[in-house]
């Protein structure tokens, strides 16, 4: 990236960040979600065996998701240790 492309996402970020945190009660806390972060979504007309399984997709591609970067990492820090990116 180049220098100023960086500091733009940093700074969009960065105010992503100070809106969503700055709020009273925090969302962890028992405040409402921020909407910048998390869109409202209407999951009410959805039959619970679907959700369940959509839940379960959900869960493990968050989890290969973090198999996946920790892979990159490994093989940029540790040659050799990631064969298939060898």
């Amino acid at each position: 990236f180049h220098c100023r492309t960086r500091n733009q996402i940093l700074l969009t970020c960065f105010i992503a960040e100070l809106v969503t945190e700055s709020k009273a009660v925090h969302y962890t806390k028992g405040g409402p979600l921020p909407t910048m972060v998390f869109p409202a979504i209407d999951f009410t007309n959805v039959r619970k065996d679907i959700m369940a399984r959509k839940q379960r997709a959900e869960l493990n591609n968050g989890r290969l998701a973090m198999i996946a970067t920790m892979s990159f990492i490994a093989a940029n820090n540790i040659p050799g240790s990631v064969p298939a990116l060898a």
